[in-house]
């Protein structure tokens, strides 16, 4: 159901409307990141969704490890896919996001970066 969001009691949440397959603005994305961030800070467990889990969803996961974690796109994306391996961000989104976010591990955002943390190997 496309649009539809249930508040729930005890769940704080932040509902971004994206279609999939369409370009998504960029403050959308930063502000989902954002939004993780704060939580993830008040060591809150964060669980980001979207119509399918496979898309939308996918995209705001890789951009947030991007962000926390300070890794490339790459090393991000591939980190999702270990714990999700359907993630499959659409090719739109990548594309316009990865040119946003840069490939080259800087700090496009204007978050500031956190120490490396030990990869899962």
């Amino acid at each position: 159901m496309r649009g539809f969001w249930l508040k729930q009691p005890n769940i704080v949440s932040h509902y971004i409307p994206v279609e999939d397959g369409q370009p998504l603005p960029f403050e959308q994305l930063k502000s989902g990141i954002e939004f993780v961030r704060q939580e993830k800070a008040k060591s809150k467990t964060v669980l980001i969704v979207c119509g399918a889990g496979i898309s939308r969803s996918s995209l705001f996961a890789v951009a947030t490890l991007k962000e926390e974690e300070n890794l490339s796109l790459l090393d991000a994306f591939r980190q999702v896919q270990i714990k999700h391996p359907q993630a499959n961000p659409h090719p739109n989104l990548v594309s316009y996001h990865a040119f946003k976010l840069g490939i080259d591990r800087t700090n496009r955002l204007g978050f500031k970066p956190k120490e490396p943390k030990a990869k899962v190997v």
